[in-house]
């Protein structure tokens, strides 16, 4: 069925074998990323936490898709991390934590963020005009978030800990990438200018 669609298109429309292969990977990325993030909408739904769920959800990937940084080998393995990753956000926000190490740990990581983003992957290069575009769309995001973060902690919101934890998971799995074999042995001549 998939062969004889791709076929279709491709005579209707004058693809190219190119376009079809991207306009696959194109699908198949829609659809894994689809069920990362619906099977963790109806996680936070089950759990009675949608609006934190709603809100990791957006804050990490608008950071996440312009900053770059670790991911998984397989698409299996993405979508276990993210859910475990996921789950413990719902996990640890039942607990409190002081807004003096929310702050810090926030600032820690839109600071880290700043100076690197956009970290590369190996697979994913960009090209120069790529860089700049993600690393202003990256500090957009950032301005946008913190905005967010500094009214929600003037309001003692229990959602700043899931605006926090978003943004140093972010971090954290750009700092993966930049400690990971391929950055060591290539540094910043490839990765990040």
């Amino acid at each position: 069925m998939k062969k004889t669609s791709f076929n279709y298109l491709k005579e209707k429309y004058s693809l190219s074998d190119i376009d079809i292969q991207i306009i696959e990977h194109g699908i198949e990325i829609f659809l894994s990323d689809g069920a990362n993030i619906l099977t963790a909408i109806v996680v936070s739904c089950l759990t009675s936490n949608f609006y934190k769920g709603f809100i990791y959800i957006v804050t990490f990937s608008s950071l996440r898709i312009h900053s770059g940084g670790w991911h998984s080998a397989t698409k299996s393995q993405c979508f276990i991390s993210y859910q475990i990753v996921f789950s413990a956000m719902l996990i640890l926000s039942t607990f409190s934590f002081p807004s003096i190490l929310l702050t810090t740990v926030y600032t820690i990581a839109v600071i880290y963020t700043i100076i690197n983003a956009p970290v590369e992957h190996i697979y994913n290069p960009l090209s120069d005009q790529e860089r700049r575009k993600n690393r202003l769309a990256a500090l957009k995001s950032l301005l946008s978030v913190s905005c967010l973060f500094v009214f929600l902690l003037i309001n003692k919101s229990e959602h700043v800990f899931t605006i926090c934890f978003a943004v140093a998971w972010n971090a954290i799995c750009m700092r993966l990438l930049k400690r990971s074999k391929y950055w060591r042995e290539h540094g910043n001549k490839v990765c990040n200018s």
